[in-house]
């Protein structure tokens, strides 16, 4: 591989990265914003640290992915990034904690992206967002306000159900390219 083939894939690994973010935390749910309404100034800076560090996070988690990683052990790899972001950013975040339904978002994008690039091998959920749980019929579940894994995973089962032999990487995508 050339110096300019690296650089070019190490641009779109860095924009993969950067759209996940973006997505992740460019909630408009005014219940559940990612951080505390009112930062002093010194914390502000924190906003800026807190995407490196999740470009960080993403590039130390998705390094299981280049083989192919199991449901349980995606979603503790869920549970771990999420507790982790929380205990690193606790004094920012809206009601000290970074949500599962954040989490999720994060890591299965990226996932995506690295998937749809040829990557990764076929990552084990769909990220999640309104448009995913509106096609699922669960008005009442936000992935903005999802706090705890189980409720994660009651999303996955009910997303199996409407995706009957498919992946359900391979069922999103195709729901996304249809809207």
């Amino acid at each position: 591989m050339t110096n300019t083939d690296k650089n070019k894939e190490q641009f779109l690994l860095n924009e993969y990265q950067n759209m996940s973010i973006f997505a992740a935390l460019s909630t408009r749910d005014k219940k559940n914003p990612i951080y505390k309404k009112e930062l002093p100034k010194e914390k502000e800076i924190k906003l800026i640290e807190l995407k490196t560090y999740l470009k960080n996070k993403l590039d130390q988690y998705t390094q299981q992915y280049k083989e192919k990683v199991n449901e349980n052990k995606h979603n503790e790899n869920i549970e771990k990034l999420t507790q982790e972001i929380t205990t690193e950013y606790q004094d920012i975040l809206h009601e000290g904690n970074f949500r599962i339904g954040i989490t999720q978002k994060l890591l299965n994008l990226y996932l995506k992206y690295l998937w749809a690039s040829d990557k990764i091998p076929t990552p084990p959920h769909c990220p999640f967002d309104s448009i995913v749980i509106n096609n699922l019929q669960l008005k009442n579940i936000k992935w903005t306000a999802l706090k705890d894994i189980g409720k994660y995973k009651l999303l996955v089962e009910e997303a199996k159900r409407f995706a009957k032999d498919k992946n359900l990487s391979e069922w999103e995508l195709e729901l996304w390219n249809q809207k």
